[in-house]
């Protein structure tokens, strides 16, 4: 595979996804194909009410969200999720694993209809890696942060996920309820309303202890839903190594 392919393919997935970035401040959703919720309860003003069980009862939805985030943020994790997305009329579908090994060692296996590849950033270096059409290569990205995939940065920056969670869910109405998703009991937070005139919804699903499993978007006719489909609490250090030799390039 020449680098100008591999540079295709990152293109291709970049503008299928484009949207999310671009709508990140109305978020909403479909809430996706899990089990049916358990409990559900509706509240406005991103709080959850009292449990009336002797539960943590009127905790904030917030609070809570930002919480989760920021364990999903430390905590090791591989996961992989399939993920859709639509725009302009266009649907594009696929799949991703994660590689998470905090604070900032990370790879990421995408699997599009625009090609495969695999990004890896250790050492504070991102590396792009593919067999497409070929012998399989890896080449050291000459960009000085990782490749600007939308979703990409709520994984591997800290802030980003409770960034857009504090954004989309404040001051619209909250339905908390509880699913199983990817084999993980998870808390999920549907959100709808309207913010500087557009309406948009959406769906935040973590396990107990962090872990992302469900995040969904939909306003000004784009929608985004990404789903775990399976949980592992451990990455070893061989996860985080080039798959293939790596392809030296020239400094002009």
């Amino acid at each position: 595979m020449t680098v100008l392919r591999l540079w295709l393919i990152i293109g291709a997935l970049l503008a299928g996804a484009l949207f999310v970035a671009c709508g990140g401040d109305d978020d909403g959703d479909d809430t996706g194909d899990g089990e049916e919720p358990t409990a559900t309860t509706s509240v406005e003003g991103g709080e959850t009410p009292s449990d009336g069980d002797g539960g943590d009862g009127g905790g904030d939805a917030q609070a809570e969200l930002d919480q989760l985030a920021g364990d999903f943020a430390n905590r090791e994790a591989k996961v992989a999720y399939d993920y859709t997305s639509t725009a302009a009329g266009t649907t594009d579908q696929g799949s991703f694993t994660l590689y998470w090994k905090p604070p900032d060692a990370w790879r990421l296996d995408i699997t599009s209809s625009s090609g495969d590849v695999i990004l890896i950033s250790s050492g504070g270096t991102t590396y792009l890696c593919s067999a497409e059409g070929g012998e399989g290569q890896c080449f050291e990205s000459p960009t000085t942060s990782a490749i600007p995939l939308p979703f990409l940065s709520y994984f591997t920056d800290p802030g980003s996920l409770t960034d857009l969670i504090d954004t989309s869910i404040a001051g619209v109405d909250i339905d908390r309820s509880e699913e199983s998703i990817g084999g993980q009991d998870a808390t999920c937070y549907a959100f709808s309303g309207t913010a500087d005139g557009q309406t948009g919804s959406g769906q935040y699903c973590f396990s107990d202890d962090g872990m992302l499993l469900r995040l969904a978007t939909s306003a000004a006719g784009s929608e985004f839903t990404l789903e775990a489909t399976s949980v592992d609490t451990t990455v070893a250090d061989a996860d985080l190594e080039l798959p293939y030799d790596l392809l030296e390039i020239p400094v002009p």
